[in-house]
């Protein structure tokens, strides 16, 4: 999932949509979809601990992680 985002990314969201910052989200216990964004330059910037409500069965509350991308700190970092 890193490349395939690392291609949305460089192929059509960059050079065709003019996007110079993304936000991503993960659920709060979801690993792998943090560290896809986190490979591809995310930062992570702060959590939302009660995001969603869900039944008590199944845990009570859902929380998010928010992460930024920003292209101007992405091409600081290669030079």
């Amino acid at each position: 999932m890193s490349l395939a985002l690392r291609t949305l990314m460089s192929e059509w969201m960059v050079p065709r949509v003019n996007c110079h910052n993304i936000t991503g989200t993960a659920l709060i216990g979801n690993r792998a979809s943090s560290k896809v964004l986190l490979n591809n330059g995310f930062v992570q910037m702060e959590d939302i601990p009660e995001w969603a409500p869900i039944p008590e069965g199944r845990g009570g509350k859902m929380g998010l992680h928010i992460f930024r991308w920003s292209l101007s700190k992405s091409r600081d970092e290669k030079d």
